[in-house]
């Protein structure tokens, strides 16, 4: 379910119809492994499972998403690694797991996450409507995008009122983004957002770098086996998404010493000139983010086209980065492009990428 969205009624309107195709239950791990395994692996299965809820199943019995890569194009795929995890099954504890199941369009089940079952259930729905009563247009922020998916609900949020300049002709506008994932993924989050008016690139910020971020992890207690009620109608007041806390955490985020810190950081990389030639740079970016062959030559071409005024600086970088997030293969990368965006910003410096590197004539 990838789809572009910038009204409140449309996201609950789509996570609401979502909601109807799924549900959650406490399994045993064995019953499950084996059942999966002996069903689903040999042909004779009652559901299918998710690339995400497959990779969680794999790291849960300690088995690398790379071997499992390996043995694919080996030959050796489906049957020989579903009985080596029906082996390891075996020996490990014989703890409960959270599957929480989508249907598809024919009603047959599918498996979206693998999880303990102490996962707290913060589902996408509750987040909205959350948000929505927190009221964040009386910060002046508007919605810029948001999007809901499989894996990830995001949201992203600027206010005109709250502009600064680069140099002349440069502004950024500020606000937050908001993510959640129902699936395992990540915490809930709220964190800054910047917004480059010249050429329309976002830049999320990360969640450790010291700049107060909002996070819920999705711990609660232990829930025993058995078909689970919706998220919904178990959350007790104590332990819902709080409107108060929401608007609390935004106004700090949005405050003038976090809106100076953010702009001294990315000022700092505009005067950070990177001496040396594009190849050179890219070559030594990729070392640092882990970027496709064709998302490199969009990046490169953007850091020789750089509408950054002066010589090609660490703020360059940064931009054409969050630049090549308009061409991403979905929202999800969209939304990861402009993470690594504020990548550079925090954690690189201009010898990053004047280090030497071997070139291929």
């Amino acid at each position: 379910m990838i789809i572009a969205l910038d009204k409140y009624a449309d996201l609950k309107a789509k996570a609401t119809d979502y909601a109807k195709t799924c549900k959650d239950v406490i399994v045993n791990n064995r019953e499950y492994i084996a059942d999966y395994v002996l069903g689903t692996a040999l042909g004779g299965g009652k559901e299918r499972v998710s690339d995400n809820a497959y990779r969680q199943i794999l790291a849960h019995h300690g088995i690398p998403c790379g071997f499992a890569s390996k043995l694919e194009k080996l030959g050796l795929g489906s049957t020989t690694l579903m009985n080596t995890i029906s082996d390891i099954s075996k020996e490990i504890p014989d703890t409960p797991r959270m599957i929480r199941y989508t249907t598809d369009k024919d009603g047959n089940p599918i498996a979206r996450a693998f999880l303990s079952n102490s996962y707290e259930r913060l589902d996408n729905m509750e987040v909205i409507e959350a948000i929505e009563d927190s009221k964040l247009g009386d910060f002046g922020l508007t919605m810029k995008s948001a999007n809901i998916t499989d894996d990830y609900l995001q949201m992203s949020f600027v206010s005109e009122k709250l502009t600064e300049s680069v140099t002349v002709g440069d502004e950024l506008q500020f606000g937050v983004s908001i993510h959640n994932s129902e699936v395992g993924l990540s915490s809930f989050r709220i964190v800054p957002f910047v917004y480059r008016l010249v050429c329309s690139n976002g830049m999320v910020a990360a969640s450790s770098d010291g700049l107060g971020v909002y996070r819920r992890f999705h711990i609660g207690k232990k829930q025993e086996l058995g078909e689970l009620l919706p998220a919904c109608e178990v959350a007790t007041e104590e332990r819902r998404l709080s409107p108060k806390v929401i608007r609390e955490k935004v106004a700090e985020l949005l405050s003038q010493d976090k809106i100076e810190k953010i702009m001294a950081q990315i000022k700092e990389k505009a005067e950070q000139i990177i001496d040396a030639p594009t190849i050179q740079i890219v070559a030594n970016l990729r070392k640092e983010i882990v970027l496709t062959d064709k998302e490199a030559d969009l990046i490169a071409s953007h850091i020789d086209e750089s509408d950054v005024a002066g010589p090609t600086s660490v703020y360059s970088v940064m931009n054409a980065v969050t630049k090549a997030a308009h061409t991403a293969k979905d929202y999800d990368r969209n939304i990861e492009l402009q993470q690594l965006g504020w990548r550079i910003l925090h954690n690189t410096s201009a010898k990053t990428y004047e280090r030497p590197v071997k070139i291929a004539a």
